[in-house]
């Protein structure tokens, strides 16, 4: 449950967060990626998310302790490869 609550206050605190803004919106978290969350603990608002919600949720998971577990890493490398955060390395 903590684990929950601080993904979604890091979520609601998304202007302290880096954002990368896209002209084009992202496509919605793939439903393997939010089973695999919901089974983690990792609190991810139901229904779509905003380019800057994805970003703020991408930035909490690095910087939690969270940012371990494999589906974090799944929902870091799935965004990375989407907006090239690592410059095409995967």
């Amino acid at each position: 449950m903590t684990r929950a609550i601080m993904v979604c206050a890091a979520l609601i605190a998304s202007g302290c967060a880096h954002t990368v803004y896209r002209a084009t919106p992202l496509p919605d978290l793939p439903s393997p990626l939010r089973e695999c969350a919901a089974r983690e603990g990792i609190g991810i608002p139901n229904g779509p998310l905003s380019n800057s919600q994805t970003a703020a949720l991408v930035a909490a998971l690095r910087l939690s302790e969270l940012s371990g577990l494999s589906c974090a890493e799944r929902i870091v490398a799935w965004y990375d490869r989407l907006t090239g955060a690592n410059g095409g390395d995967d």
